[in-house]
């Protein structure tokens, strides 16, 4: 009985050796491309499924990144810093954090806290009759 496989080997459960059976050209030819054909869908399965669960990742992360600082902190905490390589952070964040002001718009209203008094301020009414520069950042 002869067995298809590259080479003869001896068979440990009976200690006999079992020899290849003669493969010609053509046979050769129809197993590399039955195998190659099977390693390609295999592989195009195992890349589309991959890519379809990047891109689910990528909504996860876009959508954590237009909700309030609180739940977007909350989300990035989580997640391993690797996580960080595999998809474009700055511009993604970018485009999530980029408002729709434009050059000469007025500021929109809010009120923050005074750091001395604690008392909540509006920024309307600090340029009732004058400029009003804003810093945002560290200036120590």
């Amino acid at each position: 009985m002869c067995y298809s496989f590259p080479v003869a080997f001896l068979s440990a459960a009976r200690d006999t050796v079992i020899t290849p059976c003669p493969v010609t050209q053509a046979g050769n030819k129809q197993l590399t491309m039955a195998m190659k054909t099977k390693t390609k869908s295999w592989l195009s399965a195992t890349l589309a499924t991959l890519f379809c669960l990047w891109l689910g990742f990528l909504a996860y992360v876009d959508w954590a990144m237009h909700q309030p600082p609180e739940v977007f902190g909350h989300v990035m905490a989580h997640m391993p810093m690797p996580a960080y390589f595999l998809f474009p952070f700055e511009t993604m964040w970018t485009d999530a954090r980029k408002g729709t002001l434009n050059a000469g718009d007025q500021a929109p209203d809010f009120s923050v806290k005074n750091l001395e008094t604690k008392v909540p301020v509006n920024l309307a009414s600090l340029w009732a009759g004058k400029p009003v520069v804003l810093v945002f950042g560290s200036y120590t």
